[in-house]
């Protein structure tokens, strides 16, 4: 088994990979696992939660055998990842939420460019297009396409829910081309997670976590195993839900409000005026943005040892 040894440069590194990805967690319709995936960590990310369900990881906690738990456990990825994440979230989500309110288009514009950018450098890791990688593809883009419209259904307000929310929330995470985000706003819990975490509120963030611990070390396994054996088609389904998701965050629309109040969302053409100039640099910006984030990602690669869990 390989084994990856990191200098402390590698660590600055992913702190920085996870405040990306919390920056895109923050944000419908922008997926925090296409960052990991844009910045190669997808995959460790990927087996290091997949370690959190294996039998000698289990067996070790009930026999709260510590030294065990740390062999086994990626500890220094994952806190290191989770650091950049939480200090994302908890220094970004005031200016985002404002930018949203007050410079919806600006945002909007900035993420939807990231979104393009994303789509041409996840589609560089399909090996070769089969029929089959093109057919869910183009299935994909048209299923999320015409999904997206039904983003305002109504759902419960009990604390359980919160719990259902954060699981299926994420899943979406794990999933690059997803946003765990837009979840939260299909199942109508967006504004109150959004500001259980400006409002420093425990409760709601507690059970809200308490559905991602769940989720996540039951759905990783399968996403594991999906990528272990069909890796070009599901990168390909990937692709293809965040061509669709375009629709959601496409800068220009009747009511610039109407994700945050959870109703229907009508896109209009950009007014020919001094106003799109702004828009149009922020959705340069984002292209830019992730074409620099990817190429910096591989100039400084972890040597190899003898095993794929990073100590």
């Amino acid at each position: 088994m390989n084994k990856l040894t990191r200098a402390p440069r590698d660590y600055i590194r992913i702190v920085l990979s996870g405040f990306a990805m919390g920056i895109c967690e923050i944000i419908p319709g922008v997926s925090g696992g296409t960052m990991a995936f844009i910045l190669g960590i997808y995959e460790e990310l990927i087996q290091s939660i997949r370690d959190l369900t294996e039998p000698d990881f289990i067996q070790a906690v009930t026999r709260f055998d510590i030294k065990r738990i740390f062999e086994i456990v990626n500890w220094k990825f994952l806190l290191t990842l989770l650091i950049g994440m939480f200090t994302a979230i908890l220094t970004l989500s005031s200016a985002l939420e404002w930018l949203l309110v007050n410079r919806p288009s600006w945002i909007w514009s900035f993420f939807f460019g990231l979104v393009i950018s994303s789509i041409y450098i996840v589609g560089q890791r399909i090996e070769k297009w089969t029929p089959t990688a093109i057919g869910l593809f183009v299935v994909a883009s048209v299923g999320f396409f015409l999904f997206v419209s039904s983003f305002s259904a109504s759902t419960p307000e009990g604390s359980w829910f919160l719990v259902i929310a954060g699981a299926i929330a994420i899943c979406a995470f794990i999933l690059p081309g997803v946003s765990g985000s837009f979840i939260l706003v299909v199942l109508g819990k967006y504004d109150d997670v959004l500001g259980a975490v400006n409002d420093r509120d425990i409760l709601t963030l507690a059970l809200v976590g308490i559905g991602c611990f769940i989720g996540l070390i039951t759905f990783a396994r399968v996403v594991g195993w999906l990528f272990d054996r069909y890796h070009d088609p599901v990168v390909a389904t990937l692709m293809g839900l965040m061509l669709g998701s375009l629709r959601l965050i496409w800068p220009w629309k009747q009511n610039p409000a109407c994700l945050e109040e959870h109703v229907a969302c009508t896109n209009i053409m950009p007014a020919i005026d001094g106003t799109i100039l702004i828009p149009i640099i922020c959705l340069i910006v984002g292209m830019g943005s992730i074409l620099l984030i990817e190429r910096l990602a591989n100039i400084s690669e972890p040597t190899i040892e003898d095993s794929p869990i990073a100590t």
